[in-house]
């Protein structure tokens, strides 16, 4: 148990939370199957936002302009594996060195 003195302030520090071996196994690697599921949604696993009062007022903002720019990217370059092409496994990719990658523009005609 923790006292804290009044007047004190008290800073969430949510990396702390979402890298925490004790409530996500294997922490450190990429698996993004682990926010899936029903009870997710309201999950205190990950709080990428904040949440209650504090809850960021950007969030729906971040969450469509993510989403605007993937739409773009996808819709407007070519994308192309920089180097050999890794195998991928179920149920998440690894890779050691990143995944390098080429992205070339697709020319409109006007």
């Amino acid at each position: 148990e923790y006292l804290i003195p009044s007047g004190w302030k008290v800073l969430p520090v949510f990396s702390a939370v979402h890298l925490n071996p004790s409530l996500h196994g294997n922490a450190q690697q990429f698996q993004p199957c682990r926010w899936e599921g029903p009870s997710q949604g309201t999950s205190k696993k990950f709080t990428p936002f904040g949440g209650g009062t504090r809850l960021c007022p950007g969030s729906e903002l971040a969450k469509v302009e993510a989403a605007f720019f993937l739409h773009h990217l996808v819709l407007n370059f070519r994308w192309k594996i920089d180097g050999d092409d890794i195998p991928m496994a179920y149920p998440y990719v690894e890779f050691p060195r990143g995944l390098p990658i080429e992205i070339e523009p697709i020319c409109s005609e006007s």
